[in-house]
């Protein structure tokens, strides 16, 4: 992401109407980031995972997120 950082591409979607409803997984081997995401003005990520990362772990949190969402569709 030249020019950006995660920080930063996050926050934009969570303004953009078109982009703001897409379910967003925070994976990074910074573990100080989840102070700096939650403590934005916008909705918080629907996942957070520190690095490493097993296989496991990420399909945990992306079915979590997939469920979350269908609940609310419905």
């Amino acid at each position: 992401m030249p020019g950006k950082d995660g920080k930063q591409v996050f926050e934009a979607m969570r303004k953009d109407p078109d982009l703001k409803s897409i379910p967003v997984c925070i994976i990074t081997g910074q573990p100080e980031l989840r102070k700096l995401i939650y403590d934005r003005s916008v909705p918080p990520p629907n996942g957070y995972v520190d690095k490493p990362i097993s296989e496991e772990t990420l399909m945990r949190n992306v079915r979590k997120i997939l469920e979350i969402k269908q609940k609310v569709k419905k």
